[in-house]
């Protein structure tokens, strides 16, 4: 008898012993890769911390429940199988406590309270807290962040950061742009983003100021759009409708699956804006795939793939009268030669991150996209195919030097353009008469950097770095003209003098404050038009890039036990090399005027930007509400031309703009709101966006009016089961309503455009919707 019990007993820890095996994981961020500590919880009772750079190992058995949370992220949960265990866990930020969400934008790999920098990251909770389509309502809301289009549809939208960016008429220059780590920026520095489906958008970083250290260009800042991912642990099927005022229509269909190996989803989107202003129809369609593989604890690939294809009309611009009389007519002109811009593009990424140990580890990217766009304006046809790629390495070492964490980083990257360009001339119809330019323009640019952060205490850090970047132009003109014997030919080849960017930083934490200077530099390249004297037929040998350089001093904080959050930063950014037209006469020995461009005069812009929010979230979970957020934020511009002038003719003509206010930009923007859920399942959102009156031209004696906005979106979300089961139903029912209270806005300023005859205005302004506008949707998605 005993010898059966000894046997059973044996027999029974045997089996135990061998049920048992360890759970080893490192724990990041879904989007940027970018290591989080997080707490581990199994079966609701045995917790443990992952250390410094994410990692944990614990002992589980089979069937154990596993919850994964770090602040400022969802809570993930899984069961374990032992056939099926995870090497890395990815966690999706919310939106309680952006100071704790991990940041990629200057690759130190800490959260946004413990980086050196202005940082504003943008959840997929805080897009949906109003119409997710329409970009402006959700960046607007960024302080020191103004994002405009021709119409709310991201038609010709244009970032602006810090005052760079708002003089460029079209498009984007100054702010580099990446979706899921492919460069939407251009190796000539413009950034088009028409083509992308911000409703599929999930986290969205915005890094404020110059990085060129590891940007290179980009001297307003840069961003990070990720889109969407699968949801965790789950196959799932979904689609969501959304329909509004002014022909408003978007639709998506999306599928995917996520395990312990892999996040796999395909969306396709379908968007139609009738639009407020007559001539302003726009039509969008998407596809989209993205897919991350782990293969094994030191190997993961991510892939990405984007198509997309848009048409949208265009209306104009209108005077100051008529931007008050008749918002929602369009310019003649336009409408009689039916002006509209198609863009067809794919873009394709593939990303490896190796880890060679747990100290060294790389990530090496490249890309290739082409992107077709045809504009036809007034008189002008546009035709141009851009094909881009390129790619980014990045080596990470995390070695200790005595007790004193340093991380240590050295990479590069490089953009290559080839892009075939003709302009045709046109009748007022829309008719084309004769070729204008035939072109073959390639940019090309590069950058290596490093750079080092050394952890000097538990409460200081310091932060050095720098890179190199080249860059050059090489247009070729294949136009042949024999009607025309005064043409000439404007081929040619730039290079610019090799730039070196710096950044410096200190940090200083005070227990839940955290202090840091900043210096950081960065450049932004000529377009086309500035590089080469087209009236001449060659290159502008002494033209240079403009520098940028930024020093900031910031405060970051968690109050009322991290109830309260803020960031609080003043700066002072510096423009020099600022490039000026200057016209030469026709003279005896100068048969044509034309006009060049040199690097002449300086710009400062000093601003102020806070942002704060108030988080509640009840201990009970039987409570009425189970969280609420308030915000608040605010951005203060004082911009003014230190010494800017017309031209550098220093003539009669010549206007000198020193000291006015730089255009496009306003002095103050507030804007505040609050989000509550309840634990039914309802929630309401309402923000407000505020802005100043708005300089528009040069001498600053012509504005656009100060407005407010206005929105509010009440839904109900519907989960059928709880976080361990994988058979589940999502239902998100929501309406909303826009600009509440009626005010005149603007969707797009054209700053500094001039008067095409004596007895017209100039047409500066592209207004918005005056009425309030009302949507509503549905959002489904099946989990199994």
């Amino acid at each position: 008898m005993r010898k059966a019990l000894f046997l059973l007993c044996t027999t029974v820890i045997s089996i135990t012993v061998v049920a048992q095996f360890k759970l080893s994981c490192v724990v990041k961020d879904a989007f940027n890769k970018q290591n989080i500590i997080a707490g581990v919880t199994v079966n609701n009772r045995l917790s443990i911390h992952t250390d410094s750079l994410g990692f944990f190992s614990i002992d589980v058995h089979e069937g154990d429940s596993v919850a994964v949370a770090a602040a400022s992220y969802n809570t993930l949960y899984f069961i374990v199988n032992a056939a099926k265990l995870p090497s890395q866990i990815l966690l999706e930020a919310n939106m309680y406590n952006p100071n704790n969400i991990q940041a990629e934008g200057l690759l130190v790999s800490k959260n946004v309270f413990s980086t050196p920098g202005s940082i504003y990251t943008i959840t997929e909770s805080e897009q949906l807290r109003g119409n997710p389509v329409f970009l402006q309502n959700y960046f607007n809301l960024a302080p020191g962040v103004l994002v405009q289009s021709r119409n709310p549809v991201a038609t010709g939208a244009r970032f602006t950061m810090r005052g760079i960016g708002s003089q460029t008429p079209n498009y984007g220059s100054g702010i580099k742009v990446y979706l899921n780590n492919v460069p939407l920026t251009d190796a000539d520095g413009t950034t088009i983003i028409d083509d992308i489906d911000f409703d599929n958008l999930s986290r969205k970083e915005l890094v404020k100021g110059p990085q060129g250290s590891v940007y290179g260009t980009g001297g307003g800042g840069e961003v990070q759009l990720y889109t969407r991912r699968a949801l965790a642990n789950a196959n799932t099927v979904g689609a969501s409708y959304l329909a509004g005022s002014d022909g408003l229509l978007k639709v998506n269909i999306y599928g995917g699956s996520a395990s312990e190996k892999s996040n796999v989803r395909v969306n396709y989107g379908h968007q139609h804006y009738d639009g407020y202003r007559m001539h302003s129809t726009s039509t969008k369609d998407f596809l989209d795939l993205n897919a991350d593989v782990v293969s094994d604890a030191k190997r993961s690939v991510s892939f990405y793939v984007g198509y997309s294809k848009s048409f949208d009309l265009l209306a104009g611009a209108l005077d100051s009268i008529n931007n008050i009389t008749h918002p929602d007519s369009a310019e003649l002109t336009y409408i009689n030669s039916n002006a509209y811009q198609y863009i067809e593009s794919a873009r394709t990424s593939i990303e490896q991150e190796y880890k060679f140990s747990s100290k060294f580890t790389n990530i090496t990217s490249v890309f290739v996209s082409t992107q077709n766009v045809t504009q036809l304006i007034p008189t002008n046809l546009l035709k141009t195919n851009k094909n881009k790629f390129g790619g980014r390495i990045l080596f990470t070492y995390t070695p200790m030097f005595g007790k004193r964490q340093a991380r240590i980083i050295a990479g590069g990257e490089f953009i290559k353009n080839i892009n075939y360009q003709n302009t045709y001339s046109t009748t007022t119809t829309g008719w084309i008469n004769t070729t204008k330019t035939d072109l073959e323009f390639q940019p090309f640019m590069s950058s290596a950097f490093t750079e080092l952060n050394l952890q000097m205490d538990k409460y200081v850090s310091v932060t050095g770095g720098a890179s190199l970047n080249y860059n050059y132009f090489d247009v070729a003109d294949n136009r042949v003209s024999s009607s025309n014997p005064l043409y000439v030919n404007n081929s040619g080849i730039k290079h610019f003098t090799p730039l070196i960017a710096t950044h410096v930083a200190l940090n200083r934490s005070f227990g839940n404050h955290n202090l840091y200077l900043n210096y950081n530099e960065s450049y932004s390249l000529p377009t086309y038009d500035q590089v080469f004297i087209s009236r001449l037929g060659r290159v502008n040998d002494t033209v240079q890039a403009e520098k940028i350089a930024c020093f900031e001093i910031g405060l970051k904080g968690n109050m009322f036990n991290n109830a309260f959050n803020y960031q609080f930063s003043f700066y002072t950014l510096e423009l020099t090399n600022r490039l000026t037209p200057q016209t030469v006469f026709a003279s005896p020995t100068v048969p044509n005027t034309y006009v060049f461009y040199t690097n002449l005069y300086n710009a400062r812009n000093n601003g102020v930007e806070f942002s704060g929010n108030y988080t509640y979230k009840p201990e009970r979970k039987n409570t009425f509400i189970n969280a609420g957020r308030l915000f608040f934020n605010y951005t203060y511009n004082n911009f003014n031309n230190a010494d800017y002038k017309s031209d550098n003719n220093n003539n009669a003509f010549t206007k000198d703009y020193t000291d006015l206010a730089v255009s496009g930009v306003p002095r103050h923007v507030i804007n505040f709101g609050f989000d509550f859920l309840l634990n039914a399942g309802a929630y309401l959102s309402f923000t407000h966006y505020a802005t100043e009156q708005i300089p528009v031209n040069l001498s600053a004696s012509s504005f656009a009016p100060a407005y407010n906005l206005s929105s509010l979106k009440a839904g109900w979300k519907l989960m059928s089961s709880n976080e361990y089961k994988r058979k589940q139903w999502h239902i998100d029912v929501f309406a909303g309503i826009d600009n509440i209270f009626n005010h005149a806005n603007q969707q797009m300023l054209f700053v500094n455009a001039v008067s095409v005859a004596a007895n017209q205005l100039p047409k500066y302004f592209n207004p918005g919707n005056p009425n309030a506008t009302f949507y509503s949707g549905l959002n489904i998605t099946y989990s199994f």
